[in-house]
């Protein structure tokens, strides 16, 4: 863990003279005894101030699951998270109980949908309700992720939900690269 923070750190400080400042670096939250450590909260932001970054470019990524049993328990993993500046992004969002409620508990930054979002061949409804969690995230300022569009069809399917960005590994891309127009559009917001 000690490792990957510094690494993450060191990176974004090193965009950051290559005048990428607004980077981020998502880091996975490795296991449930991780969130019980409040004090990594402190150590991410303790790293980088130490590369002159700001903490918020620094990210946890914290599975819902996780999420809502820190909430049952009273919420001071995210708490400290929180405190010391850090944005959580709350991950495989709907492979549980889309516990949409933490949207205003946690504020994360983020959410990443649970690959089976991208199912074409689910239930019509479950499109339906990935499109209104995506639209609710939007009007919270949470940006929206949809994990496993390894294919022109799911990449599709992440388009009708309406998420903000995809994730996918470079290797599943076909030829004709379905996220050029992905990336077309982020170029031109970003100008």
């Amino acid at each position: 863990t000690e490792r990957l923070l510094l690494a993450a750190a060191g990176k974004l400080a090193e965009w950051q003279r290559h005048g990428f400042g607004e980077a981020r670096i998502t880091l996975p939250m490795l296991s449930r005894r991780r969130l019980a450590w409040a004090g990594l909260a402190d150590r991410m932001a303790a790293a980088a101030s130490r590369q002159s970054i700001l903490p918020e470019r620094l990210e946890i990524e914290i599975d819902e699951q996780l999420l809502v049993e820190d909430a049952q328990t009273g919420g001071q993993g995210a708490a400290a998270f929180a405190r010391a500046g850090v944005p959580v992004a709350l991950d495989r969002f709907g492979a549980g109980t889309m516990a949409v409620g933490l949207f205003t508990t946690v504020r994360p930054s983020s959410i990443r949908l649970c690959p089976t979002a991208l199912d074409a061949d689910g239930p019509a409804d479950r499109l339906t309700l990935f499109q209104a969690i995506t639209a609710l995230a939007h009007r919270l300022q949470i940006h929206s992720i949809a994990t496993g569009a390894d294919s022109p069809r799911r990449m599709e399917q992440a388009r009708r939900i309406g998420v903000g960005a995809i994730e996918t590994a470079i290797a599943c891309l076909p030829a004709d690269d379905p996220c050029l127009p992905w990336l077309r559009i982020a170029m031109r917001r970003a100008v």
